[in-house]
């Protein structure tokens, strides 16, 4: 993939520079390359640096026992023991990954649940689906302190009632989340603001400095590959003149877990949050011909849709392939289509979007395929 995007930067006449860069001004950037230094001048910049692992002072990383998900995805052996210290989605897709090849893995969340940003009926489910394959999963947990021992990673929790307890592993992985990069970019001398640890920009991608853009995880919001790629767009379209936006509640979450969870709008609790009057539909997939037929019947869809208007705000997947389900319900959001016109959209049978369509029934009490609620 990396080979691909470099050869596409080559055939749009892109001058590629490989080096550490760094503002000296608001129009003049530094380059420290292998010959030493170049600068370029320029009246529009596009910052998109990206982030880092966090790293917490008690847990010392060490790339070989203690690691992030950088050094775990170089591993040349599977551990037989695997301590993974966070349940956010980075944490919780090692954690699926690892325990499908053999790995015993025990997940420490400091927060009530793990994955705390999705649909909290969903994440109920897929910590069910978790624990019957084996994963110990510890919330409301911290981390004391973490330790290399006799080469095997130590790590000492207390947890909510204030017992502690000491865990011990192959290896642990730090997955407690990413921060943005902005190490040595030289951001003051081009006179740009943050918003705490992010880059502060506009709906425009533009920073507080006319004519300076930022894109991806410098800029917070869902630190994900696509919306990144949004951004980009937009920022890329803006500076050449245009004038455009990214629709943030159109952006869907993708978590690869076993199985795997997706989202797009808002999660039954943010509807609470924000006062909205809401009608809500299910559907599980052990009543879906097509999962059943596949042997990946664990899981179920839920619709969220404004109570009056009917307008699809939010939809919830847990199952195996529901990261590919998501992609057409967001052109469907896009659309603003109400939950009576996406479940009344004839879908080919077996499919999994007949899941979908159900769903969006249940939400309107027109659903056929499901036992009558008492």
């Amino acid at each position: 993939m990396i080979t691909g995007i470099e050869f596409l930067l080559k055939d749009n006449g892109i001058n590629f520079i490989r080096g550490k860069a760094s503002f000296l001004d608001r129009k003049t950037v530094e380059v420290e390359v292998e010959k030493g230094k170049e600068q370029l001048g320029s009246q529009k910049v596009i910052i998109a640096t990206g982030s880092v692992s966090t790293q917490i002072p008690n847990v010392p990383v060490d790339g070989k026992v203690i690691l992030t998900s950088t050094e775990m995805l170089n591993v040349s052996s599977i551990p037989q023991d695997l301590i993974i210290i966070g349940g956010g989605y980075i944490g919780m897709e090692f954690a699926c990954l690892f325990s499908g090849l053999g790995s015993k893995v025990t997940v420490i969340e400091m927060l009530p649940q793990i994955i705390s940003t999705e649909d909290e009926e969903v994440i109920r489910g897929l910590t069910t689906l978790l624990k019957k394959r084996g994963i110990r999963i510890h919330p409301e947990t911290k981390v004391k302190e973490a330790m290399v021992k006799d080469g095997r990673a130590e790590v000492k929790v207390i947890h909510e009632d204030g017992k502690e307890e000491v865990f011990q592993a192959e290896k642990a992985l730090m997955a407690v989340g990413r921060s943005p990069y902005t190490e040595d970019l030289g951001l003051e001398k081009a006179g740009l603001a943050l918003e705490g640890k992010f880059i502060k920009v506009n709906g425009r991608m533009e920073t507080t400095c006319p004519g300076i853009y930022a894109i991806g995880d410098v800029t917070g919001r869902q630190m994900l590959a696509h919306k990144a790629s949004a951004e980009g767009i937009v920022a890329a379209e803006n500076a050449m003149g245009r004038s455009n936006q990214v629709d943030y509640s159109r952006i869907p979450n993708c978590i690869f877990t076993l199985p795997e969870v997706a989202s797009i709008g808002l999660t039954e609790k943010q509807t609470k949050e924000k006062g909205l009057r809401v009608r809500i539909g299910r559907y599980p997939f052990q009543s879906n011909g097509k999962a059943l037929a596949n042997g990946d019947s664990e899981g179920f869809v839920k619709v969220i849709a404004d109570q009056e208007l009917g307008q699809v705000i939010g939809i919830h997947i847990l199952g195996d392939h529901a990261t590919g389900l998501i992609g057409g319900l967001s052109v469907a959001m896009t659309l603003e289509t109400t939950v009576e016109e996406l479940g009344k959209t004839v879908q080919a049978h077996p499919t999994l979007m007949e899941a979908v369509a159900e769903a969006s029934l249940d939400a309107i009490k027109e659903a056929i395929h499901l036992q009558k609620k008492t």
